[in-house]
């Protein structure tokens, strides 16, 4: 770009609230800053990381923060019904905090970039589309974001009636995945507005570890530094996950190897969210197998996980992308997984750079973690297709030069 237009990104979530698509955010922000065309960042996320070495710092960026009512809610209450009221109470709040970002930054501001849609992406379209200011949605999430409205969710003539006015009036729709792109090419969208940039991963941080810098990080990490095999799973803690999957066919794996442990490294989810993990610590705790199941929580520090593990097992039901796939084939870390249409096929392919489960039978998943384990021809193959596999295509050079590329295509847009 030759000249150095401004740019806004409108995240709902950002670091250090955990959330995939805030974390998109977040690498796109600090790049956009590094060239000095961010303006600043919208988002609902309440609190920031102030420690300047964390990874989530970023020094003097500009926050917006619109903080729902609805959201403090959540924390304490899973009753639909006063959610619903809070939302009617809210959305005014939201709805004039929106409006005097837009209209007191309307002129400084070339061009806005909605990550994932939501009220205040939808306020700030409307208001966009009335005064003649670009902007651009990226999906994240299918189901969630994407422009396909679910025929089963409740009031959907007016979901319907919102995604029609948001994609429509995008001046261009970019997708994390092939899963989401297809989504807009259903919804009518032409090929000249549709793009896809996947996640990148930063090599710099997630890169294998050898010798005795892994045997250390096993000491720190894990009470039994002996243990094998070490299977990791990372990401909240929710059915949508397959967290359920993943301690059933961890309890089958315990059978064959008794020095083995499980970690689930990330944070519980929202209330209403528990039903699987509660199931999990009951039979934790019943079958006596506590030292074998690890829960780290909310890490910063995930590389270090990743150089520890033996296999990463994620058999998610339902991902926009899956960022953590590639986080651990940088790794050097088999992955092991649930088909998600769109997704894996495009991340591992024919099963060249990690082992797709294209079922829901625990002895399948259990089979495919033993392959990885016990074939060493297998293992190294699935390691290096998946380091050729990140270099090629989700580097984080690659995946910005996708991100200018689109703003200056859709800034040269009359």
């Amino acid at each position: 770009m030759n000249s150095k237009p401004r740019i806004v990104i409108v995240s709902e979530t950002f670091p250090p609230d955990y959330s995939g698509a805030g974390l998109g955010a977040q690498f796109l922000a600090k790049n956009l800053k590094k060239r000095d065309i961010l303006y600043k960042i919208i988002t609902r996320t309440k609190n920031r990381f102030i420690d300047e070495n964390s990874s989530f710092y970023i020094d003097e960026i500009k926050f917006y923060r619109i903080v729902y009512f609805q959201q403090l809610l959540n924390r304490f209450t899973n009753n639909r019904y006063l959610k619903l009221l809070i939302l009617f109470l809210d959305f005014p709040f939201v709805f004039i905090k929106t409006t005097f970002f837009f209209f007191r930054n309307k002129n400084q501001v070339d061009l806005f970039f909605f990550v994932s849609t939501k009220w205040i992406s939808l306020i700030l379209s409307f208001w966009c589309v009335l005064f003649r200011k670009k902007y651009i949605i990226e999906t994240t999430l299918l189901g969630h974001d994407d422009p396909i409205v679910n025929t089963t969710k409740k009031y959907i003539w007016f979901k319907k009636t919102i995604k029609n006015f948001q994609f429509k009036n995008a001046y261009a729709v970019t997708n994390i995945s092939m899963l989401l792109t297809n989504q807009c090419y259903k919804f009518g969208l032409s090929s000249e507005k549709v793009y896809t940039i996947p996640r990148s991963v930063n090599v710099a941080k997630f890169h294998p570890q050898k010798g005795k810098v892994k045997t250390g990080l096993k000491k720190g990490l894990l009470e039994n530094s002996n243990s094998y095999p070490i299977i990791l799973f990372t990401g909240v803690l929710i059915a949508r996950k397959g967290i359920d999957i993943v301690y059933n066919t961890f309890k089958e794996i315990l059978n064959d190897y008794p020095d083995a442990v499980l970690i689930f490294a990330g944070p519980q989810g929202a209330p209403g969210q528990e039903m699987h993990l509660n199931e999990i610590i009951r039979d934790i705790k019943t079958e006596g197998i506590e030292k074998h199941v690890v829960f780290s929580g909310s890490v910063t520090n995930i590389e270090d996980y990743f150089n520890i593990a033996d296999v990463f097992f994620f058999p998610s039901r339902e991902e926009g992308f899956g960022r953590v796939f590639i986080e651990a084939m940088a790794c050097d870390l088999p992955v092991v997984t649930k088909e998600i249409e769109g997704i894996t096929d495009y991340i591992f392919g024919n099963n060249e750079n990690g082992i797709v489960v294209k079922s829901d039978n625990i002895t399948d998943f259990v089979c495919a973690i033993k392959n990885v384990l016990e074939d060493s021809n297998l293992r190294k193959s699935l390691i290096v297709n998946a380091q050729l596999k990140v270099n090629n295509e989700f580097s984080e050079e690659e995946v910005l030069n996708k991100y200018f590329k689109l703003f200056e295509t859709v800034l040269k847009t009359s």
